[in-house]
């Protein structure tokens, strides 16, 4: 797209520092093709993202959706052959992921999620022996070092890890000890587990052994832990009965302290940080809590949603949770998608606040640009030409979404 270069970047902002003050609000997108829960979300690049999820156990219940603009719009996915409920969803690359769920399903992509393999059967024999004698099996998450090596953990005790891809596994004999929610791979020898039943385990050697760990007794069941460093992590679930909703904090590895957040007997599902700095919680009843100073002080969020929200991902300056009735809420990190824009001087916008044409200049290799209201709705496409007459719009705050070959960021308009 040829470049307009009328008026600097730095003489905009000087013009129009006000815009970011305006407060940033999630909007929930939904899918539009299923109203069933969604358990798991996995960006596989900058613009491609998956949700996984479903419900019952019969044979063909099990949902995934996908979304090439960053979450904006959603469609649905034909893995091909019936798949029982999908609770967890990862990508090591643009190209290679995988998820799994009830009945120990579990299935690979190797060309970003146009087509997909069932690895049940390379799964060792006791444990699918295992499965036929207890159906109710399920993987809860799933965890990556790189494309060949992943960890996969469940109910009843269920450790699970292969170096190849898949093809053939080895598992620690330990079913019937719990159901483990959610492990945190650190490298090829540490790892962090979050149990039900009140308990966090950590493995120093590649998932052989795994050691309690201490902690608040706040905890009726762990169901989610993140590190943002091989010491520094974060741990949150449902409390003990009549308590505030928790977040657990260690900065060594080993001991554990309690934020109490939230009303009594609040659920927080996922914790996940974005940065060193920068996290967020969300959970039961549609609530979203963020940190900016790494989980010393929370703060809630408007969600849009009552729904139950079950996990949570990002990429640059997106986020996504996703839950019940094919719940999806999407977030636009405005500030953070300004301050790269400003830092790499790669868009222009005059003038703005604007009343009828939008002047774009770009150095950015740019495929489209779209404007949606606060709610998400599309109001305008643009085959990324130089100008946009938003002269029909009512007045308000809009969102421009600029798909380039490098990924979505998003800038606010106001219309005048």
């Amino acid at each position: 797209m040829k470049s307009l270069k009328l008026l600097s970047f730095a003489l905009l902002m000087l013009l129009f520092p006000f815009q970011g003050m305006v407060a940033q609000s999630w909007s929930r997108v939904g899918t539009g093709v299923t109203d069933r829960p969604l358990f798991g979300v996995s960006f596989a690049d900058n613009n491609t993202v998956f949700a996984v999820g479903g419900n019952g156990t019969t044979t063909g219940y099990g949902v995934m959706v996908k979304s090439t603009d960053a979450g904006a719009t959603w469609s649905a996915v034909d893995i091909g052959f019936p798949v029982l409920r999908l609770n967890t969803i990862r990508f090591t690359s643009s190209l290679v992921g995988y998820a799994a769920g009830f009945s120990l399903n579990i299935i690979k992509t190797t060309d970003g999620g146009a087509t997909w393999t069932n690895l049940y059967p390379n799964l060792p024999e006791v444990v699918r022996n295992y499965v036929t004698s207890q159906p109710t099996q399920e993987f809860w998450d799933i965890d990556i070092i790189d494309d060949n090596n992943l960890y996969a953990v469940g109910y009843n005790g269920q450790v699970l890890k292969t170096t190849d891809g898949g093809t053939t596994w080895t598992y620690k004999s330990n079913f019937g000890t719990g159901t483990y929610r959610d492990i945190d791979v650190r490298s090829e020898t540490l790892a962090y587990l979050a149990l039900h039943g009140n308990n966090l385990q950590k493995s120093t050697d590649g998932g052989m052994t795994w050691a309690n760990m201490t902690y608040p007794v706040v905890a009726a069941h762990f169901f989610s832990t993140y590190f943002i460093s091989d010491n520094t992590g974060f741990a949150t679930g449902q409390p003990v009965a009549g308590q505030p909703g928790y977040v657990l904090k260690t900065t060594d590895g080993a001991t554990w302290t309690n934020t109490a957040l939230g009303a009594a007997n609040q659920i927080f599902n996922r914790v996940v940080f974005v940065n060193n700095t920068t996290g967020y919680i969300v959970g039961n009843g549609g609530k979203i809590f963020t940190t900016t100073n790494t989980g010393v002080s929370w703060s809630e969020m408007t969600s849009g949603t009552t729904n139950i929200l079950r996990n949570f991902d990002y990429s640059n300056n997106v986020r996504i949770a996703v839950g019940d009735g094919g719940a999806i809420m999407r977030l636009v990190d405005l500030s953070t998608s300004n301050q790269q824009l400003a830092d790499n001087k790669q868009l222009e916008l005059y003038p703005n606040p604007v009343k009828d044409i939008l002047n774009i200049s770009t150095n950015a290799d740019v495929k489209s640009f779209t404007i949606r209201d606060l709610t998400g709705k599309t109001v305008l496409v643009n085959d990324a030409q130089p100008t946009i007459n938003m002269a029909h719009l009512s007045k308000g705050i809009y969102l421009l979404q600029v798909q380039t070959a490098e990924g979505v960021v998003e800038r606010k308009i106001i219309k005048n």
